[in-house]
């Protein structure tokens, strides 16, 4: 049973190879076609769409963040059933040299316990390449959990907010995480802090400003065109924050479009903002070529 064994190998490799390219190598991979991708473009979907079933906006977005650190948790699980997928072809593939014939369930029951070294025993290896291959996934499933602990540390945790923080502004904190911005504005809040207050005065801001300056607009240098819009009078985004990172990309030569709208708030601005962003959304598609453009460009210089 090749076929079964090649299937079962190539699946493993490829699980692999993809989680080594989305958690330990630094560069960003521009490969076509990955897992990682297919499993964010099937979840993203439903999930967006199931958002946009809730009325308040503010239980809209509290929703959608939750897609992130799910969405991770979710790709770790989809590449471990990879794995033990795999591995049951790989056993299944040599069931016709065990004595005691397994079924495909059973082999697939066995890579399972394998992967996560259970080591139940009460289903057992019984020819040399079965065992060499259940070596083989228990050392891959003890690397795999390395592998989700260093996924888990990839945020810098140099960043400690108890470390940093004062325990009004910790306090403020945890309120912002449950409500909006607008709640916390209202009358009967506590009232803002100036930064004296909202540092500890023995805080080191090193690792914090050293995530500040990899975030910078100023260091982004996008290729494609870049819409920005701006509600004048939105208490959330700053416009005196967006009208630096308008600046700064403007002077690394991105092709920006900067548009403010006076009146406008935060939640209220994509509706006013919509025909200008169709109209734009569209001259920017009119000016992409096509594949079978791009396809005809390329054979006619050849």
């Amino acid at each position: 049973m090749i076929l079964p064994a090649v299937t079962g190998v190539a699946i493993v490799l490829v699980v692999l190879w993809e989680a080594f390219e989305t958690v330990i190598l630094p560069r960003r991979v521009r490969r076509r076609f990955r897992l990682a991708v297919l499993v964010y473009r099937s979840t993203w979907v439903p999930w967006r769409a199931l958002a946009h079933r809730f009325g308040n906006a503010k239980n809209r977005e509290t929703f959608l963040s939750f897609y992130g650190p799910l969405s991770i948790l979710i790709l770790f699980v989809v590449w471990a059933a990879a794995i033990i997928f795999g591995f049951a072809l790989l056993y299944s593939s040599g069931a016709a040299q065990d004595s005691t014939h397994p079924t495909f369930e059973t082999c697939l029951y066995l890579s399972g316990t394998t992967m996560f070294t259970l080591g139940l025993g009460d289903v057992i290896p019984h020819t040399w390449p079965e065992r060499f291959l259940v070596v083989c996934e228990s050392g891959i499933g003890f690397g795999f959990l390395a592998l989700v602990l260093v996924g888990a540390a990839a945020a810098d945790h140099t960043v400690r907010m108890d470390q940093l923080l004062t325990p009004a502004a910790l306090r403020l904190l945890a309120k912002a995480q449950v409500v909006g911005i607008d709640d916390l504005l209202a009358p009967g809040s506590p009232a803002p802090q100036v930064p004296a207050e909202v540092f500890r005065p023995d805080a080191d801001l090193g690792p914090l400003l050293k995530v500040l300056a990899a975030n910078d607009p100023a260091m982004l240098r996008p290729r494609v065109p870049v819409l920005i819009l701006q509600g004048d009078d939105d208490p959330i985004v700053a416009r005196p924050s967006t009208d630096h990172i308008a600046r700064s990309l403007h002077a690394s030569g991105a092709m920006l479009a900067y548009h403010r709208y006076p009146g406008r708030g935060h939640y209220d601005l994509i509706q006013a903002a919509h025909t200008e962003n169709v109209q734009w959304i569209g001259t920017r598609l009119a000016q992409t070529p096509s594949p079978q453009a791009k396809k005809r460009k390329t054979q006619g210089r050849t």
